[in-house]
């Protein structure tokens, strides 16, 4: 039963664990661009704490609330009143 899910796990290994763990390694880290490719420098949580001191962050996290209620609402009602 167990080898039965092999696939499954490498299949999910290989297009969301991996990926996303560099996306993590990626957030936490300053990264500068060479001509021979990438530099990863940990910087910890000084990108977090540099977008979220900003104050347009705030404002775009609210602006992408109003259109996901917006766009929610509307394509429930369109789809209501299609049927």
């Amino acid at each position: 039963m167990v080898l039965a899910l092999l696939p499954f796990l490498a299949f999910t290994l290989a297009l969301v664990a991996a990926p996303l763990a560099q996306v993590i390694r990626m957030s936490l880290s300053h990264i500068d661009l060479k001509a021979s490719g990438f530099s990863y420098e940990w910087s910890g949580l000084d990108n977090y704490i540099e977008v979220l001191s900003a104050g347009q962050t705030w404002q775009d996290i609210w602006n992408t609330i109003v259109f996901v209620v917006a766009t929610v609402t509307g394509s429930i009602l369109v789809g209501l009143v299609a049927a």
